[in-house]
């Protein structure tokens, strides 16, 4: 019974892990391609930037993250 748990926790985990993954490609995907709407001020333009930007970069430290986990680092 012990084995089963552990492996529901470990698909749970990485479950969540890959829908929060999924969730900051799509946010970083949708802040990237509403820069090009017509009507936005510089400001705007550079606020959406850098929130794909930051977005992009938390997901890929995550996967970097998971790298490390796997390594064992």
């Amino acid at each position: 019974m012990n084995l089963l748990f552990n492996w529901l926790f470990v698909i749970a985990y990485f479950s969540v892990f890959f829908l929060g993954l999924f969730g900051c490609f799509y946010l970083a995907n949708n802040y990237w391609s509403a820069r090009t709407v017509t009507g936005n001020t510089v400001f705007t333009k550079r606020a959406l930037t850098l929130k794909a930007v930051a977005t992009a970069s938390l997901a890929l430290c995550a996967i970097g993250g998971l790298f490390q986990a796997m390594v064992g680092v």
